[in-house]
């Protein structure tokens, strides 16, 4: 009896393999599915380009040129030519 049990068990549990699954069931999309799967603007497109980009690093360069603790590092660098390799870079 011990031994038919684990045959009975894999005879019940093997259904026909060869049936196709069940389709699933209906469902609306919501909006937060229709956007995800709305192919997705690139991250550049999303910061909002080469302009937001560069007003992000006039900001950024201004403040260290600004900033007497760090400033010195920058004393003799060409800040116009380091903002465009730091816009090019993001």
């Amino acid at each position: 009896m011990l031994l038919a049990l684990p045959m009975a068990v894999s005879i019940s549990c093997s259904g026909n393999k060869d049936a196709a699954p069940p389709a699933p069931a209906a469902q609306d999309e919501t909006p937060a599915q229709a956007e995800a799967a709305a192919p997705q603007k690139s991250l550049y497109d999303r910061l909002g380009g080469e302009a937001a980009i560069k007003a992000v690093v006039d900001d950024f360069v201004a403040n260290v040129a600004a900033d007497t603790r760090i400033n010195n590092y920058f004393a003799n660098a060409n800040l116009d030519r380091l903002e465009g390799h730091l816009v090019n870079q993001i």
